[in-house]
This record gives C-alpha cells, sequence and structure tokens, in this order.
C-alpha cells in the first residue's frame, strides 16, 4: 500500500467525534473539522456557548469540502461568525484552513 493510501485510510483515525474532530458549520455544511484547539486556548477564543470569536485554523478532509470555493481573501462563515480565509493549504486530503475573524469597528 502506497504512503497516501494509507494517510486516506488514517483520517478516519483523526475525524471522528470521539476523539480530535468536533462539529461545526462551514460554508452552510455540517461538517466534522479539527480547530487547532491549543491556539484557541491560548488565545482564549471560544465564548461561553462554545463558539469561536476570533482567528483560529480550521483542518477539514478534502473530500468534505468539494464544490466549496475557498480561495485567500474570501469571505466564509463559521459557525455562524463572519471570517476571511487567510491561507488554504491542501496536503494529502486534508485542508488547512487559517480564518480571521471579521471584527465590526
Amino acid at each position: 500500500m502506497a504512503l497516501s493510501e494509507q494517510i486516506q485510510n488514517d483520517l478516519g483515525i483523526f475525524f471522528n467525534d470521539a476523539d480530535f474532530g468536533t462539529w461545526h458549520t462551514v460554508a452552510g455544511r455540517r461538517l466534522l473539522v479539527i480547530v487547532d484547539t491549543e491556539q484557541a486556548k491560548q488565545d482564549g477564543l471560544k465564548d461561553l456557548n462554545g463558539n469561536y470569536n476570533g482567528d483560529i485554523t480550521v483542518f477539514a478532509k478534502q473530500a468534505d469540502l468539494q464544490g466549496l470555493r475557498l480561495e485567500p481573501e474570501q469571505a466564509i462563515i463559521f459557525d455562524n461568525a463572519q471570517y476571511v480565509i487567510a491561507n488554504v493549504n491542501p496536503i494529502d486530503g486534508i485542508v488547512e484552513l487559517n480564518l480571521q475573524q471579521v471584527r465590526s469597528r
């Protein structure tokens, strides 16, 4: 089995709601994603309802994002909050999205 096939098989280990994954709404789709919780904890980004408020990094399965236009500087809704995509980095079936929250002045 090639390494890329093994990585695809192992995605289910990380993207499950019993271990690392959590359910969120990304661009209108309810998806099982991984939020960079260490950075979020450092920044104190979670409010009392469990929603993120601030800049975050989200990891999603590339297959789950099929059909979505994801480009830097594009607006996106994550858990009912407005963000701008700072960076999109696809790697071996996973997409890393760096999101910057739009803040009103």
